[in-house]
């Protein structure tokens, strides 16, 4: 998966600090997140009597994935005052574990069922690093006073640590003629928050304060279900269709940035589509559609973040005008 996302606004300083003047500003927020993971293994199977079949996989699983989140603000008044804010974060690793699949079938024609256990994975090792970048100038229009704060670390060389959780799967079909009805219904386990990167805290160029910037992970139970449909028209000619859920695991109400997650979105599915054969060639088309929504925005970051806080700008909290144009560039950055 890959998510790439910009916005540009070109507001007046008004609009941005919310006080009254005159002035110019720009805010610039981007993010690019890609994620990637394959398994491979083998799987020995075999028929356990008449009406039972066994399977049993073992998976390594490889796992990549990288963020980097990006917030400029510009602004300037005639009086020769303004401000500009970087926020650059930036995260990346890649990550090795075992994990193994066993599924039992039963069949009762037309009735068949089945279960699948996933275990928990064992991790095998990997490599990440990360990157923080936050500055601050500012001259106030209050006193012209000069405000300049920076607070970064590039860590390279991190080790990397990736858990997923285990999964039991439940499915059944019942035929009626040449109708097949299918239910499906996948409990997946929580993780405990843990650090996939877990960087070496570090002291801000100015604030002076010890902060840390963490990746982090986190996942609550979730069951995820689905219902299908087969319908043979022909010996040659099948249709299918499916409806299914995928609930996000992220937790809700949270205070702890996820800073991996790419969203938070529990999405709904359709599909249908045809098989069927062409002389000794069978073909297959069929389209899905999904759909939903996020239910909180700033509870999903794509970034590392820094655990005391935002930039740390001490000296401008005699200086709203200053403290609101950090707040929203920050609140800008942060629901991307």
């Amino acid at each position: 998966s890959s998510i790439e996302a910009s916005a540009t606004r070109i507001p007046t300083a008004e609009q941005v600090a919310g006080t009254p003047g005159t002035g110019s500003s720009a805010l610039e927020s981007s993010g690019t997140f890609r994620l990637n993971e394959g398994w491979l293994g083998p799987t020995w199977a075999f028929q356990a009597g008449s009406r039972v079949g066994v399977g049993v996989s073992a998976y390594m699983a490889v796992r990549s994935q990288s963020g980097r989140s990006q917030t400029i603000q510009q602004i300037a008044t005639p009086q020769s005052t303004g401000l500009t804010n970087l926020d650059v974060t930036e995260f990346s690793y890649w990550n090795v574990r075992l994990l193994s699949k066993l599924g039992v079938e039963v069949d009762l024609s037309p009735f068949t069922f089945g279960v699948t256990f996933t275990t928990p994975s064992v991790n095998l090792g990997g490599k990440g690093e990360v990157l923080v970048n936050k500055g601050t100038t500012a001259i106030s229009p209050v006193d012209s006073t000069f405000v300049a704060s920076l607070e970064a670390t590039s860590q390279k060389d991190l080790t990397s640590s990736y858990k997923s959780a285990p999964a039991v799967a439940l499915g059944a079909s019942y035929s009626v003629g040449a109708t097949t009805f299918y239910g499906t219904a996948e409990w997946n386990g929580g993780i405990d928050e843990y650090m996939i990167l877990d960087a070496a805290d570090f002291v801000g160029q100015t604030s002076g304060d010890t902060l840390s910037v963490d990746v982090n992970y986190e996942l609550k139970p979730v069951l995820n279900w689905g219902l299908g449909l087969e319908r043979q028209f022909r010996d040659w000619f099948h249709f299918y269709g499916a409806f299914f859920v995928d609930r996000s695991a992220l937790p809700e109400d949270d205070d702890e940035v996820i800073t991996v997650a790419l969203a938070q979105w529990d999405i709904l599915h359709v599909t249908g589509g045809f098989a069927f054969s062409v002389g000794r060639v069978d073909l297959t088309v069929g389209l899905a559609y999904g759909w939903g929504s996020e239910r909180d925005p700033q509870a999903v970051r794509g970034s590392g973040r820094i655990a005391n806080g935002e930039t740390h700008l001490s000296e401008s909290e005699t200086h709203p005008w200053l403290r609101r144009g950090l707040l929203k560039a920050e609140g800008r950055s942060g629901s991307r």
